[in-house]
């Protein structure tokens, strides 16, 4: 004799199973990161910056953007500036099911953790990423100081 299952349970089932399809997307996305923009409060680019002895780089990711959309400034002698703008592109006669991607101005600002001479700044747009080295001032750049004996 085959067992009947109650009315209702069969959907019942089918939404359990939705929502965990629907909670293991949820979770990928958050190994992947893709929620790190909602972590640091941004709308603009996600920021990398190291530093050297000689120098401060930053990576910004911009995906879309092309060279003419993007503009860098140095304020100061240790703020860093990016602005731009993404614009979307649109298919005639579609229909968008998804829009994850922003596509706006945007400014980032942030203090860099050393003084930067802004006369001796690179910046490079290069497969989506924006590559910008900041020389130290002098006065920030380590120095050797000799020892000296009795």
């Amino acid at each position: 004799m085959a067992m009947q299952m109650l009315p209702g349970f069969s959907h019942f089932l089918r939404e359990m199973r939705r929502f965990q399809r629907d909670f293991s997307r949820l979770e990928d996305q958050l190994d992947r990161g893709l929620w790190s923009r909602a972590a640091v409060g941004t709308t603009g680019p996600l920021l990398n910056v190291s530093e050297d002895a000689e120098s401060v780089c930053a990576e910004a990711e911009l995906p879309g953007c092309k060279q003419d959309q993007i503009e860098v400034f140095v304020v100061g002698r240790n703020q860093l500036v990016i602005k731009g703008r993404r614009e979307a592109q649109t298919m005639e006669k579609a229909v968008c099911h998804r829009q994850e991607r922003g596509f706006t101005a945007f400014t980032r600002a942030l203090t860099l953790p050393a003084d930067v001479n802004p006369d001796q700044v690179e910046a490079k747009l290069e497969n989506g990423v924006l590559r910008i080295r900041l020389a130290k001032s002098p006065e920030a750049r380590p120095r050797k100081i000799a020892v000296k004996g009795e």
